[in-house]
């Protein structure tokens, strides 16, 4: 994962952790979508490459009984 989807989180989210990381690619746009674990709430974001932030979604019980 590049430093600059990292250093994003931990702009976005300070002290948050990031727990999975998939990378995905769609034609020829490059996405991470994390799991980030933030003062004990979950939430998935998608950032791309350069670090921009695309979206930013807590992560609820329902959400967990999907996967």
């Amino acid at each position: 994962m590049p430093p600059t989807v990292v250093q994003a989180v931990q702009t976005a989210m300070p002290g948050s952790q990031i727990t999975e990381a998939e990378r995905e690619t769609k034609g020829d746009q490059v996405v991470y979508e994390l799991d980030v674990k933030s003062s004990g709430k979950m939430y998935e974001m998608k950032v791309d490459p350069a670090g921009q932030v695309l979206s930013t979604k807590e992560q609820t019980k329902d959400d967990e009984d999907k996967d």
